[in-house]
């Protein structure tokens, strides 16, 4: 949570200052290693937390032992792949930014 605070507090720093330049000023934005980098550290930790407050519920209502271990797994992959396709997609924008 503490990270998500700090890394959230940037990150829509990051969206303010940039909400009147567009895609490209974004795109600039994310260009630099140090945004890019928070900027994963945020997507990283929200998914983290999403999939941990998630399973706190699944473990509150799902009762079946079988129902309950397969939504606890689902709940994990899902929020892993979210995390991975974020992931990629900063780094695409950051190291495509780069280039140019």
């Amino acid at each position: 949570a503490v990270a998500l605070l700090l890394t959230g507090a940037y990150v829509i720093g990051l969206l303010l200052c940039n909400l009147q330049g567009g895609f490209d000023a974004m795109h600039a934005a994310l260009a630099h290693p140090i945004s890019a980098v928070v900027v994963i550290a945020f997507l990283i930790a929200m998914c983290w937390h999403a999939s941990l407050g998630i399973q706190v519920v699944i473990e509150d209502y799902v009762h079946t032992p079988k129902w309950l271990i397969t939504s606890i797994l689902l709940n994990k992959f899902i929020f892993a792949i979210a995390a991975i396709a974020g992931v990629l997609a900063v780094l695409k924008i950051s190291l495509g930014a780069m280039g140019n």
